[in-house]
């Protein structure tokens, strides 16, 4: 019985939702004895102790710090749900007065009246504080102020259609009505409370469970606490909650002995050991309340104290260990980051040089292909003035040609000009005929030298420089040459004979001094 009230207790240590503060206790008198109450609490070594071993003291501070914006900001619901959760959380280290005193600050606000969810959450908090105040010193006063403030709970709780607290406030006044002996009305309370929880929330309604199978187990109606006893043994396995599950097992280990099957009773406690063993902290806090409640305290303390003094070597040298591996553990994550920032440098830097390469290649390549370009302009650009050359050429060949005709046709056309019979046909003719010698009378071979020198600046003087002797019709015809005519063409122009120009060749390759094999052409051409 002892260890199924205790597991009573710590369901409302750990199972309810909602958490608010006393209304019995008179409250911080202002903000600055709020705030120097966490101080006292944030500093005080047991209560520390006590928080870190629930794991909420950071959780604490976080709250408080919370706490201290929302009054500069002015949002008093957030400061007044803010007190709650902090009583919620002293509640859970022990620190009942400390949450009383937060819940009281609220239910002292002007504020609280126009908020009713708050108001009854606060009232909610009030109640459960009073609970496990009742449980761990088993005053019926504590639990009187739990009832009242239960009621309080459901009655706002009925006005606002607040499920949660329904079931919160109905839980409690079935645990107060349980510990008070009314089985029947306690049954039917946490009855409501679960087909509430069932319909609407969606957590499994596991405290209702544990009180229900208690209710059924004190009225030796031993089938229906166990069957509420392996519900909520499913269920808080299903949600994976240890503390539950060691509830659930602590009471069916308890029927089975009252049932008279210890070896049943024995196989549930070595399960209970199981999930013990699992979360550590939790079976600490069990073994020491349920040591506090068999008044064993002291002999607790000696063996602990003991195991202490055994071990206090080997936890020294565990701190020192883990310590150092952290240590080693920072180093050599330290020499890991380093040389893969080395490893990311050189990576770099050879991309770096890769990108410079593929730079230098793609510069290289550019002017390839502008020297190319150049090249082709430049090939193209000579092409066309090869072109506009050999036009001049021919143009000034073919002034040659008809200068040349045009002379041996005044003089072939000179004697007829005595045997036309009338004197007016013979000025016609003789006009005509003076007129064609004047334009025969321009040298075109002269200036087709001219316009082959600006082309070809230096030319004869290189020839000149090879063979001063050579002639002035001798360098005309190497000019020609130099124009890739053939001999025949030459011949034609000039109205020389064919072996005139052979002839005439065969003496400038005597003055350039050229052997047998070489050719005349490409001699000049070159030159």
């Amino acid at each position: 019985m002892i260890k199924v009230s205790f597991q009573i207790l710590l369901l409302f240590f750990l199972g309810l939702t909602s958490c608010e503060t006393n209304s019995h206790n008179p409250g911080f008198q202002d903000e600055e004895s709020e705030n120097r109450s966490f101080g006292a609490l944030e500093y005080a070594p047991e209560f520390e102790k006590t928080a870190r071993e629930y794991e909420n003291y950071q959780q604490l501070k976080l709250l408080f710090d919370s706490l201290g914006y929302f009054k500069s900001a002015g949002n008093h619901p957030a400061v007044m749900l803010t007190r709650i959760k902090l009583a919620n959380l002293l509640r859970q280290t022990g620190n009942y007065h400390n949450g009383i005193n937060f819940l009281e600050t609220n239910r002292a606000s002007k504020n609280l009246e126009i908020l009713p969810e708050l108001k009854g959450k606060t009232f909610n908090g009030l109640a459960a504080i009073y609970f496990e105040l009742f449980m761990h010193h088993e005053q019926k006063a504590y639990l009187d102020s739990c009832w009242h403030y239960a009621e309080k709970t459901l009655t706002i709780a009925q006005q606002i259609n607040a499920n949660s607290l329904k079931v919160d406030a109905l839980t409690l006044k079935g645990a107060a009505l349980l510990h008070q002996g009314d089985y029947p009305a306690a049954k039917a309370l946490l009855n409501e409370a679960y087909q509430i929880s069932t319909k609407y929330l969606s957590d499994p309604p596991l405290a209702i469970m544990v009180n229900q199978a208690w209710t059924a187990y004190k009225t030796n109606d031993f089938e229906t606490a166990m069957r509420w006893t392996q519900q909520c043994l499913t269920d808080a396995t299903k949600a994976n909650n240890s503390v539950f599950i060691g509830i659930a097992l602590t009471i069916s280990a308890d029927i089975y002995e009252a049932q008279g099957m210890p070896e049943k009773a024995a196989q549930a406690r070595e399960q209970l050991r199981a999930y013990k063993a699992q979360d550590d902290i939790l079976f600490q806090s069990l073994m020491m309340k349920e040591l506090v409640v068999q008044h064993e305290m002291n002999n607790y303390k000696q063996t602990m104290l003991g195991l202490y003094k055994e071990q206090y070597f080997l936890i020294r040298l565990t701190f020192v260990l883990v310590f150092i591996s952290i240590v080693l553990i920072i180093i050599s994550l330290g020499v890991f980051k380093l040389l893969r920032q080395q490893k990311r440098l050189g990576e770099k830097e050879r991309e770096l040089t890769l990108l410079r390469q593929k730079e230098d290649a793609l510069i290289i390549k550019n002017a390839a292909l502008e020297l190319a370009a150049k090249e082709a302009e430049q090939q193209a650009l000579e092409a066309k003035l090869e072109v506009q050359d050999q036009e001049l050429i021919y143009q000034s060949l073919k002034q040659i040609y008809f200068s040349q005709l045009t002379n041996t046709i005044v003089e072939k056309l000179g004697p007829f000009r005595h045997k036309l019979g009338r004197k007016t046909d013979q000025e016609k003719f003789e006009n005509t005929l003076e007129e064609v010698c004047r334009e025969a009378s321009h040298d075109p071979l002269a200036e087709f030298e001219q316009i082959f020198l600006q082309m070809h600046s230096g030319f004869y003087e290189k020839l000149i420089e090879i063979n001063p002797e050579i002639s002035r019709s001798e360098l005309q015809l190497c000019a020609l040459l130099r124009m890739n005519l053939p001999s025949k063409e030459i011949a034609s122009l000039l109205f020389l004979s064919l072996s005139t120009i052979d002839q005439k060749r065969h003496q400038i390759r005597k003055k350039m001094g050229l052997e047998s094999n070489q050719n005349l052409n490409n001699f000049l051409i070159n030159i």
